[in-house]
């Protein structure tokens, strides 16, 4: 079979983590993709990855500063993966669209429902592939989650409960600023959440939500400390810990530090949603459905009417590896992958050639995108605002000065 060529747009900070999956699927024994081009506007970190896949492959990648340069390069390749800031999301994807090549693009797929539409409807006229990554739902543990709540184990999912609290005064590069990431972390790291509950729970119906700002300082140059921010369910590094004797030079952001929203899913579950980056002496990450017969809380497992732990986490885990096939186990996980964009990666490339069908579409992608921005224009609005709405693109108060500035 002939190798799958893949041109990576973007090699900043979150590409370690795609450079680690496709590690993974070299370590398994997955020979089937080659990554022929890097393009990144620093130019040393593609030459960097570059070199790096030299010297684990035996040939040398091309190397460009501009999506422009790879497309006017003739280099054959029919996939891009796309890991760019927030706002170039749609630029970049549809410049690549337009001639020919299928796309992963990293989360969030647009910075707005507008330029993710753009994008969507691109695909179609081009008759190629669009596919948002949300990794978070390939994880074993999300996956047993999901099995738990579907197969009863809680009975009737009535609530769902989300704080994810902490205090940042660190600077984020582009994430800091609102015409670069569109949100901050109700949609950064929100988007995956609303993936993960809407897998299990189907479809956010509506929302009512409020936001607030109480610190817009952030400092350069810090130094990362020994001790890890502790948290039972999933490190984030949004809250990494820092010393702030090393703070540097300090930088305003314009954007939101605090939201909270309470979600009405299609099927009557009452979701509470709070998010904060200012929470001082508050570090929390904690997620509970709960149900007509127990709860299911992330990071601690299956809870009975009294709150005592029956099922733990871990067990959660082990039973539903108990409970699929072989055939099941090969086809979540093939090869014994666990990275969960390795997994993403993988489904991709076993999509392209045939073999399976994408889990995640840019449909999928659209209607996570919808439930932040959903919060976003409640918040503007001090309205509820259907999602419905927000994916028809009749509610965009909050989104007009974002699509204003990308000039769509």
């Amino acid at each position: 079979m002939k190798k799958i060529k893949i041109a990576v747009v973007g090699c900043g900070g979150i590409f370690s983590d795609h450079w680690r999956a496709y590690n993974q699927q070299f370590e398994k024994g997955f020979d089937d993709f080659e990554i022929v081009a890097f393009c990144d506007i620093v130019i040393e970190r593609a030459q960097e990855y570059a070199d790096n896949w030299f010297e684990a492959k035996g040939s040398r990648p091309a190397v460009f500063a501009s999506v422009d340069e790879l497309l006017a390069s003739g280099t054959e390749f029919s996939v891009a993966e796309v890991q760019v800031p927030h706002n170039v999301h749609h630029s970049v994807a549809v410049a690549l669209m337009k001639a020919g090549k299928h796309i992963m693009t990293e989360k969030p797929l647009g910075m707005t429902m507008r330029a993710a539409r753009l994008m969507m409807d691109c695909a179609r006229e081009n008759g190629v592939t669009l596919k948002v990554m949300e990794n978070y739902r390939y994880d074993e543990y999300e996956r047993a989650a999901a099995w738990a709540v579907k197969s009863g184990m809680i009975g009737t999912p009535r609530t769902l409960t989300m704080l994810d609290t902490g205090i940042r005064q660190w600077y984020w590069d582009w994430r800091d600023h609102k015409y670069i990431a569109g949100g901050a972390w109700t949609l950064d790291g929100g988007i995956h959440f609303a993936d993960l509950w809407m897998n299990i729970l189907g479809p956010v119906k509506s929302v009512m939500a409020v936001s607030g700002t109480y610190d817009t300082t952030r400092y350069k140059n810090f130094d990362r400390t020994e001790e890890r921010q502790e948290f039972k369910y999933r490190n984030t590094r949004s809250l990494l810990k820092v010393n702030p004797e090393t703070y540097g030079e300090p930088v305003e952001s314009d954007l939101e530090d605090t939201t909270s929203a309470v979600l009405e899913f299609e099927n009557g579950v009452i979701g509470t949603w709070l998010v904060s980056r200012s929470s001082t002496g508050f570090n929390e990450r904690k997620i509970i459905i709960a149900g007509s017969e127990g709860a299911l809380e992330w990071g601690e497992g299956i809870k009975d009417y009294t709150g005592e732990t029956v099922v733990s986490w871990d067990k959660l885990c082990d039973m539903y590896f108990e409970a699929l096939s072989e055939e099941e186990k090969e086809f979540l996980f093939p090869g014994g992958l666990s990275h969960s964009i390795a997994l993403e990666q993988r489904e991709f490339f076993d999509f392209y050639n045939g073999k399976r069908e994408l889990e995640v579409t840019d449909e999928i992608g659209y209607l996570d995108l919808a439930v932040p921005y959903a919060v976003y224009e409640s918040a503007a609005t001090g309205k509820k605002v259907s999602i419905a709405d927000v994916m028809s693109l009749k509610e965009e108060t909050y989104q007009k000065s974002l699509n204003e500035s990308m000039g769509i």
